[in-house]
């Protein structure tokens, strides 16, 4: 599988979601790199591409040679864009669109599986993203977590999860309030604009402003 996408960070994260999924990756960082890969590498079955790149060949334009060059190579166009296909021909031949944030239907995952039931209980095969700035506490909750079935991806800072949150929406985010470069309960306010992430706030604050914050809706707070 070929991955074309221009952001570093971004690839990273979904070059290890594609390496979850059991497929080997490769990496394009625009669509003429991605072009000169595909010539050279009979390999490639599926190329995977952001819309919007750098220079001359944005996603579209690599659907369209790819489709007319290599019919039998399956295309996936991903974007954060909303809207964005509407306002662009549609890529005739092999092309599929993946809207990001991934959920567990476009990864290919049993939507089905619940992450949550309605008592709140939490279920197993969930994804949970930990915000958390203190390494030792960090370590510990994901250790926790470990010992009961979970896998936890740790993010030290707010930039760095919120990077995260554009390729992949965890099922459940746990959020300290304290962390260096922007306050928890802006995070919480972000998430709270989707209803399929649940919301676990991580705080020593005692202040009863900060639990009606952290409490409203649907968020659980642990001290």
């Amino acid at each position: 599988m070929l991955l074309v996408e221009d952001d570093p960070d971004v690839r990273a994260i979904v070059r290890d979601q594609i390496n979850a999924l059991g497929y080997a990756v490769l990496e394009a960082e625009n669509g003429q790199e991605a072009v000169q890969l595909v010539e050279h590498i009979s390999a490639v079955e599926v190329v995977v591409s952001d819309i919007v790149m750098p220079g001359d060949i944005d996603g579209y334009c690599l659907a369209r040679i790819v489709n007319e060059r290599w019919p039998d190579i399956g295309i996936v166009l991903m974007s954060g864009y909303r809207g964005e296909s509407r306002h662009e021909p549609q890529p005739e031949g092999n092309t599929q669109f993946l809207g990001k944030p991934f959920s567990r239907r476009s990864e290919g995952r049993d939507p089905a599986v619940p992450h949550m039931n309605p008592s709140g209980d939490f279920l197993s095969g969930a994804r949970i993203v930990l915000v958390e700035d203190d390494g030792d506490i960090a370590r510990l909750i994901v250790q926790t977590l470990s010992e009961f079935g979970f896998q936890t991806t740790w993010c030290k800072r707010a930039a760095e999860f919120r990077t995260r949150l554009k390729i992949e929406l965890p099922d459940l985010a746990l959020i300290d309030l304290g962390l260096p470069d922007v306050d928890g309960m802006a995070l919480v306010r972000e998430l709270r604009e989707s209803d399929d992430c649940g919301i676990i706030v991580i705080t020593g604050r005692s202040h009863s402003g900060d639990r009606i914050m952290g409490l409203g809706g649907w968020c659980r707070r642990l001290r």
